[in-house]
């Protein structure tokens, strides 16, 4: 009996081994509890197997390639001359755009070496479910066993933050590529994600929670990405209240350009960001703590499960680093505040608008959008300054993917003529904005469809099947519930759009037992309309931080 006891003690022991690790190949974010088996995981990880692998690519000459190795060469080919291509880039012509703002006391503190609490607590913050990292490790592992490993790890962060650079082992990146759309044909096609070493992501992690109290005192308040205090949303309010002034007449009329930038991440020059870090006035010693974090980086591309290549970077910041964000945005406030101040300088690039808001630009990490006016002079004079940007820091305006919205003064062939010299795509609202419709005039329910889209994406896929009842209520829960939100904050739904949602929703979770007819309602529009109305408790207090941006008016005049 006693072998007997010890046998099954055993075999619980390697199923919960073969759960976890199902788990973890399966990345599912939503379960906390319940299907407690590894079917689902099982099927998940397979699923994302069969989606991630690459059967065929269009290379750079256009030649469609189908086997392996040619498929991984050609991928280690790309992305080795993305973050490797050449750009002969100016100096800084504009100085005295980027003021001194960093006092002596603030670079202390960002420069002193952690303690041990301070490690500790940036290791808790840390994902411990993340996928494993180059070295093998999960940072489960580092947090399960600090008491043991502890004086290696408060070691290692100690060296880098004396300035010491990493040896090459811990500064090896594997590269996932994630695609941007479904059935990618091109290298472009794919986001490259970082996959960095245990100790790299403590570090960056440190850099970055010591800078989130800076940031607000230096980034201009036309931007909103990655500063505390400030919401992607003010930038979707504000774009929307603007929009619905197009149509004033001016003298050349108004426009709206909604600009991408290429590969911002990938493209930015290291001696650009060097050179704002210390306009800002950060100094040498913190210059040289990012210098050893960015530019002693080696790099391989996972394809097809496997690595392939080992290359070193001379530009860019890796996505998936944690301080990468922070450090973008401080390089692009010199392009923020060169467009205050060209418009500053140059009165009648002004957008008109009834209540006269002085925007010139709103940004959310590489995303843009300006407000002009649509003279050709005017419009050249901004072009001008973009390409300008682009000679100074390696960033460039993807026009495949940037737009422009014209109002109704603006006849046909002046449309054709900014196409001509712009070379961007001419469209008509609504549009996309940050993943919200800016529109103008009346709320349409079409206006939703695209949320209904991503819900019946998640809900058509097959590997739901395998979840339980109480594994569809917590997705109901966690996710379904939560997707809609974020628009709601900018876009209030109908009833009919609450009611629409709930009943997808029911019948997700009650059809493989009964009728959906028998229990429609269950669940109820309670859940839709509870979260509805925290979102417009909060949306007063979204607005408020961006008044002294506008300059005008008051809380009522923008709601």
């Amino acid at each position: 009996m006693a072998l007997l006891n010890q046998a099954k003690n055993s075999l619980l022991l390697l199923q919960c081994q073969e759960e976890c690790y199902w788990s973890q190949k399966s990345n599912t974010k939503f379960l906390l509890e319940g299907d407690r088996n590894t079917k689902f995981f099982h099927a998940l990880a397979n699923k994302k197997k069969t989606r991630s692998h690459i059967h065929k690519i269009i290379d750079m000459n256009g030649t469609v390639l189908t086997t392996n190795e040619s498929i991984c060469n050609s991928g280690v080919n790309y992305f080795q001359h993305i973050f490797n291509s050449s750009t002969d880039c100016m100096p800084i012509t504009n100085p005295y755009l980027i003021p001194k703002l960093i006092t002596e006391d603030e670079n202390v503190m960002l420069c002193h070496t952690p303690t041990e609490d301070e490690i500790l607590n940036v290791i808790k913050d840390l994902n411990s479910n993340a996928v494993a990292d180059p070295d093998g490790f999960t940072t489960k592992f580092f947090q399960d066993n600090w008491d043991i490993i502890k004086e290696d790890v408060i070691n290692a962060v100690e060296d880098f933050f004396a300035g010491n650079s990493y040896p090459k082992f811990f500064s090896s990146t594997n590269i996932v590529l994630i695609p941007k759309k479904d059935g990618p044909k091109h290298w472009q096609d794919f986001r490259p994600i970082s996959l960095c070493t245990f100790l790299n992501k403590v570090n960056s992690k440190i850099i970055a929670k010591r800078l989130i109290n800076i940031l607000p005192n230096i980034i201009s308040l036309n931007q909103t990405g990655y500063v505390k205090g400030r919401s992607i949303f003010d930038n979707v309010l504000l774009a929307q209240e603007i929009t619905h002034d197009i149509n004033v007449k001016v003298k050349g009329g108004n426009v709206i350009f909604k600009l991408d930038v290429s590969k911002a991440y990938d493209n930015i020059n290291w001696n650009f960001l060097y050179k704002i870090l210390s306009l800002f006035g950060f100094n040498n010693l913190f210059i040289s703590l990012i210098k050893n974090s960015i530019e002693n980086c080696y790099f391989s591309v996972i394809i097809n499960g496997k690595h392939n290549g080992f290359f070193k970077s001379s530009k860019g910041l890796r996505q998936g680093d944690t301080m990468s964000p922070a450090l973008f945005i401080i390089a692009m406030e010199y392009l923020s505040r060169g467009l205050n101040d060209l418009f500053l300088r140059n009165q009648r690039l002004n957008f008109r608008t009834i209540r006269g808001f002085p925007i010139s630009h709103l940004s959310f990490a590489d995303y843009f959008i300006l407000f002009t006016n649509g003279s050709i002079n005017n419009i050249t004079l901004l072009l001008n300054f973009l390409v300008s940007f682009y000679n100074q820091s390696g960033l460039s305006i993807n026009k495949e993917k940037s737009s422009f919205i014209v109002g109704k003064s603006i006849n046909h062939n002046r449309t054709n003529a900014i196409q001509r010299i712009c070379d961007f795509q001419h469209k008509d609202l609504p549009i996309t904005y940050l993943g919200t419709p800016i529109y103008k005039g009346k709320k349409r329910n079409f206006l939703f469809d695209n949320i209904f889209s991503k819900i019946d994406k998640i809900l058509n896929n097959w590997s739901s099947n395998f979840l339980s009842y109480g594994g569809r209520l917590i997705l109901i829960k966690s996710v379904l519930n939560s997707m809609p939100i974020y628009l709601f904050h900018t876009l209030l739904p109908s009833t009919s759009t609450c009611v629409k949602l709930e009943r997808i929703f029911n019948k997700f979770f009650w059809v493989p037992l009964l009728t959906t007819k028998a229990f429609i309602g269950l669940l109820g529009t309670r859940i839709v309309v509870f979260y509805l109305n925290v979102v417009l408790v909060a949306i007063p207090y979204l607005i408020l931080p961006k008044l002294s941006l506008l300059n005008y008016g008051s809380l009522l005049d923008l709601i």
